[in-house]
């Protein structure tokens, strides 16, 4: 993917009268013009000056990309107090993808589910992984990686044959009602 320089375009300013650009030569002889020559000379098209600005000399614009990051994440819900999935959201503008790494040793790649936005699952189906976990979110763009976040999430399930408390008020409610 090529990146544009702002150096490729131009400023178009209306003009009733002959004007200067910052280049010294002027022009609005009403001809058409098809645009710069790249050397930050003007033209004229149709009454409107047009001048080129130019940007070769502006440290902002190297060329490089953007540093790969992640820029924000969310996991819902956490804690998960259920059986269920956490859904795994990572907002990064700068990566083509996300892996994710549990550690239970399971690897995945989120999916896009917007420009900049991957999605995933984490299942929490078993009360035998009670308690905290980390997730580990590694941004991707072709074959390089960025820096790794960590996110710690609760699976805070009761303990495996333990009913939940709402069960066991429901069963004394209805043993009274006998």
């Amino acid at each position: 993917m090529a990146l544009a320089q702002l150096s490729d375009y131009e400023v178009l300013h209306e003009s009733e009268s002959d004007s200067t650009s910052s280049s010294g030569s002027s022009g609005t002889s009403g001809e058409a013009t098809s645009g710069t020559d790249g050397d930050g000379s003007t033209g004229s098209a149709g009454g409107v000056t047009t001048e080129a600005i130019g940007t070769d000399t502006d440290p902002t614009t190297t060329g490089e990309l953007a540093p790969l990051l992640i820029d924000d994440h969310q996991l819902t819900p956490n804690p998960i107090k259920f059986n269920g999935v956490i859904d795994a959201t990572i907002w990064s503008a700068s990566a083509d993808g996300v892996r994710m790494e549990l550690d239970d040793g399971s690897v995945v790649g989120l999916g896009p589910t917007a420009p900049g936005v991957f999605a995933g699952e984490i299942m929490a189906l078993t009360g035998h992984a009670i308690g905290e976990h980390d997730a580990v979110f590694v941004p991707r763009r072709q074959d390089e990686e960025g820096e790794p976040l960590v996110v710690t999430y609760d699976i805070a399930m009761g303990e495996p044959g333990d009913a939940p408390a709402s069960i066991h008020r429901l069963r004394a409610s209805t043993s009274q009602a006998r």
